[in-house]
């Protein structure tokens, strides 16, 4: 960039800067570069190629999805002497010239906020009359229509019913349930959506290889699901990102411009909450609110995290994750841990805190409420008051005999007769034996239902050995019953173990063609042991795989033994605790305060000389 000389008075004059922003310099200028608007863009084509052009068009949609954009490329379009296609402007004619460099008499634009009054309609009205002096049309493009006052739609609508052939209205608003019925019925309506997120990140990939500028695709999603469906929005934050000298945008420096809590905390939090340790999910908590971020930031991250994890639960709601195949394949790995009935549980929870949160007085304890009752959730739903299947039974056997009415059929028993209840209790000589009373009827089975199920506890590593000794036994008895009955076949061969891990890695194979995230995770992770030639033990790390084993149980035993072509399988699932201290240990992500922890483990003049020094953390 030259510097002009200086005048006499010493003033230099430096000239303006030609940068434009990405999105005007990328905006479409054909229907083939639109993005995300594929059905607007298909009808506005065919209607063009068929020469079937409307007298009105109305253009509805959130902000910054293309709807303007649209407009200015269907005017081009119907004005243009040579279309390519029939339906897309050349760029070569006089007309797209005239348009191209803002020179143009037939297409005039309008802005409706600043033009809305009855003078500014009757101007237009007066403007329409005249015939266009080169091209097919005149076209009126009314942007943000819905600003028009109430006369000034009024005086604008004999015009829109009734135009001269030459003339096109396209209008377009952000809302259009402020537009008068007797305006909607004149136009054909084209509804905007909101532009994906892998369309966005698809654009911003473009933009940013034109630029010539490095980014992590993490960094893209990030500024596309931030844009939340407005792909202007986008490339604004992406211009903003993509001025800072580093020259290459990197998904840590999208969170710290954006403000954004990192999805690593939402991972850490997640496992607190499987492994029921409210302390570090408050410590959590404290430190995402000394970083500047609001808790119902916090809250409404999280329930989207719960959601996105009971997403990856099945193969159909997969394609709902807006995500980066990087998170994509964290998420599914953490939700084959998690159950479903807890993540819908939780999600529950933390949509009630973000709706309570800002009515609060106290706004940190709502959130701090509802991680507590998060992290016991687990607990709650495996409480026994939640199985009682007997009461409403009990309650129905009870119900025929009603303890009043029959007391009052009775007479009343006269004092002179009146004995102690175990002579009472004794039957005289030819009478029958009196009926138990109904008082004593329903407390034995009151009792009686209230007696403890000898069953094992669920997820008990006892009750897996129980169950493993007593198949050992039932196997090893099977030969003396055979031999004792005549006519009884003989046992079945012992399965060798070198055909049960072939079949075993066809299953593991089996499952992830089948994308059954869950299931294959936890077999990859935890190898089974084969026992005396048809028993399957499976150690897992906690209850929650265990309940995902055996609500699959009899799919595995089905094909497995198809695969051995053999019967009598049977899985036997246990739990070990350090299992997942050991599995979580493996796979530690260290946070900005373990890295500090360690330094200074390791030097304790460490903290000293940062404080003296005034030194933050930067990694």
């Amino acid at each position: 960039m030259e510097i002009c000389p200086p005048f006499g008075n010493g003033i230099t004059l430096i000239p303006m800067s030609k940068y434009i922003v990405s999105a005007r310099k990328y905006r479409p200028t054909r229907f083939d570069e639109v993005v995300g608007q594929d059905h607007i863009v298909r009808t506005l084509k065919n209607a063009v190629a068929g020469g079937k052009i409307a007298q009105a068009y109305l253009f509805c949609g959130p902000r910054g999805v293309g709807k303007t954009t649209c407009a200015r490329i269907l005017a081009k379009s119907i004005n243009c002497e040579n279309p390519v296609e029939g339906s897309e402007a050349c760029g070569e004619c006089p007309s797209c010239l005239a348009f191209q460099s803002q020179a143009s008499f037939n297409i005039h634009e309008l802005d409706a906020a600043s033009n809305n009054s009855v003078d500014d309609m009757r101007a237009l009205t007066e403007q329409v009359r005249y015939p266009p002096q080169s091209g097919k049309y005149k076209i009126y493009i009314i942007d943000e229509v819905h600003m028009l006052s109430q006369s000034a739609f009024n005086a604008f609508l004999k015009t829109l019913e009734e135009p001269p052939p030459y003339a096109v209205f396209i209008l377009a608003t952000t809302e259009k349930h402020r537009i008068l019925p007797t305006i909607l019925s004149r136009c054909q309506i084209f509804d905007f959506k909101r532009i994906e997120v892998p369309a966005i990140v698809a654009q911003l990939k473009d933009v940013a290889a034109r630029e010539a500028l490095e980014y992590e695709e993490d960094a893209l999603h990030i500024i596309a699901q931030k844009a939340d469906g407005a792909l202007r929005d986008a490339l604004s934050i992406f211009d903003r990102l993509a001025s800072f000298p580093e020259g290459r945008l990197s998904y840590e420096q999208v969170l710290r411009n954006l403000n954004i809590l990192d999805y690593d905390y939402y991972f850490r939090i997640s496992e607190a909450i499987v492994s029921e340790d409210h302390a570090r999910l408050l410590r959590y908590f404290d430190e995402i609110l000394r970083m500047g971020f609001e808790g119902e930031t916090f809250i409404n991250g999280l329930a989207r995290h719960f959601r996105d994890l009971l997403m990856c639960k099945e193969k159909e709601t997969l394609p709902l994750l807006e995500l980066s195949e990087n998170l994509k394949s964290r998420y599914a790995e953490q939700a084959a841990y998690i159950p479903s009935g807890l993540l819908l549980s939780a999600l529950d929870l933390a949509n009630k805190a973000g709706i309570e949160y800002r009515y609060s007085k106290n706004k940190r304890l709502t959130i701090e409420l509802a991680l507590l009752k998060i992290c016991y959730l687990f607990r709650a739903l495996e409480s026994p008051r939640v199985e009682m299947p007997d009461d409403a039974g009990l309650k129905k056997k009870r119900a025929p005999e009603p303890v009043e009415e029959k007391k009052a059929a009775e007479p009343a028993p006269s004092p002179a007769k009146t004995r102690p209840q175990k002579e009472a209790a004794r039957p005289e000589e030819g009478e029958a034996s009196p009926a138990k009373p109904p008082e004593a009827k329903e407390e034995a089975t009151a009792e009686e239902s209230a007696a403890p199920v000898p069953r094992a506890k669920k997820g008990s590593l006892r009750s897996h050995e129980e169950l493993m000794q007593e198949l050992l036994r039932k196997r090893k008895a099977a030969p003396e019953k055979a031999d004792s009955r005549p006519g009884m076949q003989a046992p079945r061969p012992d399965i060798a173990e070198d055909r049960f891990f072939s079949a075993w890695k066809k299953l593991l194979e089996q499952l992830k063609k089948r994308e059954d995230v869950s299931l294959h995770t936890i077999l990859k992770h935890y190898a089974p042991r084969f026992r005396d030639g048809y028993l399957i033990q499976l150690a897992v790390a906690n209850s929650m795989q265990a309940q995902i084993m055996s609500n699959a149980r009899i799919e595995l035993l089905d094909l497995l033994s198809s695969e051995l072509q053999a019967n009598g399988l049977e899985l036997v699932i246990d739990v070990d605790s350090t299992l997942e201290a050991r599995h979580t240990g493996e796979e530690k992500h260290f946070t900005v305060d373990d890295k500090l922890r360690l330094l200074r483990e390791q030097n304790p003049d460490f903290e000293l000389l940062r404080q003296k020094l005034g030194l933050e953390p930067d990694f």
